[in-house]
């Protein structure tokens, strides 16, 4: 009922403490488990996971995986195409090297040379080419044999340690030029670690840097990234700003405004995580994770108060968090939630994930092959008919992805 209660559509809009823990949720397994294909102990495969759309122009939809701590930390990513995931292909910078954390975040990027097929994003979070451990970010354009080329983007302020790219958006094509854009944080890219974000056009290379005004330093903006609709824009997090971010609008995203997240009742609201129009009214809603809420869409972006979502037994927080397509036919998006186990401790059992149905009760996901461990949810996407579901510590930190077919309830 949460999606509803959102709308003011449920007997409640805004759960009492004592109705926040939801009852014991049925299973819904997984069908199959990926593991790496070149598996390395501590190599963290599924550290990062995007569902990047159809690249290869085949009608399918394809997974991108990365294992950030792959080869002496060089990392590593694999491009599995659609639509059954098992035809993979190894995506690798032209200039990769020992360190870089190549994989640290993937994103799906829309068409950004307006060539017809979809692209994709990858971050380096440890790339030392701008400056020693600043970051970069790669864009890898789609084509009929898959993600094979590809370009290099540094910030503009390279700062040593900064971790350039350590989130990503991708925004759809805000200038209507026919190539779509994106979004790369920066949130410790200045000497005040004040933070910033970059608006790329398409593949041109040079961005627009966007900070706000006022920021006295450690805000880290930049440090998460939510798209919303055009004209709303995009939402950006800082580290130690919560519970508030700020909105960049789409039509003027120089012009920036701070953007309340508060809960009744009173919730700890870590970072917003992903945004869609769940009742179909053209606003974009915010989900954010730590205690997680919905924030109601407008058209000056989501709006505070937001509502609480309730959680199973035991759970304090989450981490991750997701929307997925209508499952029980009431015309609502489902949320997707996951903890892990250093956020909430559970007794006896690794980190855990549910289905939280707009109309019913949460389904929990199992996972095949194997108990799951501590980081059980430490990646959510979706590709295709798929909903994809990281545990990075399996199999001595090799890690592994479980595939769960979309549900119909």
């Amino acid at each position: 009922m949460i999606a509803l209660a959102l709308l003011g559509c449920a007997p409640f809009s805004n759960p009492s403490p004592a109705d926040t823990a939801a009852p014991a949720a049925p299973a819904w397994g997984a069908e199959r488990r990926l593991d790496a294909p070149a598996p390395q102990d501590d190599a963290r495969f599924g550290g990062a996971l995007a569902g990047v759309g159809d690249v290869d122009g085949d009608g399918h939809d394809d997974l991108l995986i990365g294992a950030p701590e792959h080869g002496d930390q060089q990392g590593a990513a694999w491009l599995y195409r659609g639509p059954e995931l098992t035809d993979v292909a190894s995506v690798t910078p032209p200039d990769a090297s020992a360190g870089q954390r190549f994989g640290h975040r993937l994103s799906r990027a829309g068409d950004l040379d307006g060539d017809g097929y979809q692209d994709a994003l990858a971050t380096a979070l440890a790339d030392s080419d701008a400056a020693n451990l600043a970051g970069a970010v790669y864009l890898f354009f789609g084509g009929a044999e898959g993600l094979t080329r590809s370009e290099k983007r540094s910030s503009p302020e390279p700062a040593s340690g900064a971790g350039y790219g350590f989130a990503l958006a991708a925004l759809g094509d805000w200038d209507g030029d026919g190539r779509d854009d994106f979004a790369a944080g920066d949130p410790y890219g200045d000497a005040a670690r004040s933070g910033a974000v970059d608006l790329y056009y398409g593949d041109d290379p040079d961005p627009v840097r966007l900070r706000p005004e006022g920021l006295t330093g450690e805000e880290n903006v930049g440090y998460s990234l939510v798209a919303l609709s055009a004209p709303e824009g995009l939402v950006a997090g800082g580290l130690w700003t919560l519970p508030a971010a700020w909105r960049f609008p789409g039509e003027d995203p120089g012009a920036p405004a701070l953007l309340p997240l508060e809960t009744d009742p009173a919730a700890t609201v870590r970072s917003p995580a992903a945004a869609a129009d769940m009742d179909g009214d053209g606003y974009d809603e915010l989900l954010t994770i730590g205690e997680p809420a919905l924030f109601p869409g407008s058209p000056d972006g989501p709006t505070s108060p937001g509502v609480s979502v309730p959680l199973a037994d035991g759970v304090v927080e989450i981490r991750q968090a997701m929307f997925l397509p209508d499952a029980d036919g009431d015309g609502v998006l489902e949320l997707l939630l996951a903890n892990h186990q250093s956020i909430s401790p559970l007794p006896d059992r690794g980190g855990r994930a549910w289905l939280h149905p707009s109309g019913g009760e949460p389904v929990e996901l199992e996972p095949v092959g194997g108990d799951p461990t501590a980081c059980f949810g430490d990646g959510l996407t979706a590709a295709g008919a798929w909903v994809v579901v990281a545990d990075t510590c399996q199999e001595r930190g090799a890690g592994a992805v479980y595939l769960f077919s979309t549900p119909t309830l």
